[in-house]
């Protein structure tokens, strides 16, 4: 079941986990989350978003240090991490849909923006 945590809807499982993590002091930090999540490619907006698959998550640094600097933050985009980790690892992510237009540049994905929007790309 799906469950509001700060602006967004999370599964109750992802709550559970995040909140462990969040008490757990474990870092929130690009490789932090790369030790949490294997298999998920993660990478910031100042570098170049050129991954090719469905298994990547680009987090701004705005993101990062929310997620280090405000508990309540941390748990909610640790939530919505969780969630899309499983997904890709399930491999409902692996199924591909034209872009923009038909536009096929391989850069279709989930993307937090600058400020916590989460969009489609």
């Amino acid at each position: 079941m799906a469950v509001k945590v700060g602006n967004s809807w999370v599964s109750e499982a992802a709550l559970s986990y995040a909140k462990v993590k969040a008490d757990s002091g474990e870092s929130a930090t690009l490789n932090g989350l790369l030790d949490r999540y294997p298999g998920v490619n993660f990478s910031t907006n100042t570098q170049a978003f050129s991954q090719k698959g469905t298994n990547n998550i680009q987090i701004t640094p705005i993101i990062l240090a929310q997620m280090q600097n405000n508990p309540d933050k941390r748990i909610e985009y640790e939530a919505l991490i969780y969630d899309c980790a499983k997904l890709i690892s399930s491999g409902a992510m692996d199924w591909r849909f034209p872009c923009e237009s038909g536009r096929n540049d391989h850069q279709c994905g989930w993307q937090c923006e600058r400020l916590g929007d989460h969009g489609r790309r």
